[in-house]
């Protein structure tokens, strides 16, 4: 159990908040992309063969990104990722049209979507093997709500003003609060982690 002095209960409510409004925009966007991509100016087959590139290229992206993640701080990886994603929501809520621009959403996106890995190591390496299961499932939670409503409003506003921009400017929004929750995140000191996670050979805590 953490201590009421440590500071690890407040970095668990950074990581499950950044988490969660990071998957809430790419919910509400990624749902309806095939329309949005063809409402900016190019047919529903380039938009399909949009999204397979975007899939494609978090491959790679997922590499270099855990390469990142290994030499730099973990939770900056994640808020420069993150801020790619808001980038990319951005552009698709600007009144830019063109192949031009869902190329650089496809960039952009691809760059955010590849950091679910660092993500959970994040979680994993932060606040110990005892609490992942438990924090992890804070996270999916916290984000159920909103990861259900969130394509559901984008729907709702194109039925009835014919327009994804708004929508989309609304997750922009939540998707940079998200990539700044991720700025101010802090690993826990290492004393609350030694309180969660015993050493090995030590005898388990009786029940």
């Amino acid at each position: 159990m953490y201590t009421s002095t440590s500071p690890a209960p407040a970095a668990d409510r950074d990581k499950t908040g950044g988490t969660a409004l990071r998957l809430i925009a790419k919910a509400g966007v990624t749902v309806h992309i095939i329309p949005i991509m063809a409402s900016k100016g190019v047919s529903e087959r380039t938009a399909a063969f949009m999204f397979g590139l975007q899939l494609f290229l978090t491959v790679p992206l997922y590499l270099a990104l855990g390469w990142a993640a290994d030499h730099f701080p973990k939770p900056s990886v994640l808020m420069w990722a993150s801020l790619a994603g808001t980038a990319s929501f951005a552009l698709l809520a600007s009144p830019l049209h063109g192949i031009g621009l869902l190329l650089a959403y496809v960039f952009l996106f691809a760059i955010c979507d590849a950091s679910a890995p660092t993500n959970w190591a994040v979680v994993g390496e932060y606040f110990g093997r005892q609490t992942f299961s438990r924090l992890r499932g804070y996270i999916q939670f916290a984000n159920f709500p909103g990861v259900l409503f969130a394509p559901v409003f984008v729907g709702w506003w194109y039925d009835h003003y014919h327009s994804y921009a708004l929508p989309i400017w609304v997750y922009t929004g939540v998707s940079l609060v998200g990539a700044l929750t991720f700025a101010v995140l802090k690993r826990p000191p290492s004393d609350a982690l030694a309180q969660e996670t015993p050493i090995a050979g030590s005898p388990e805590p009786s029940v």
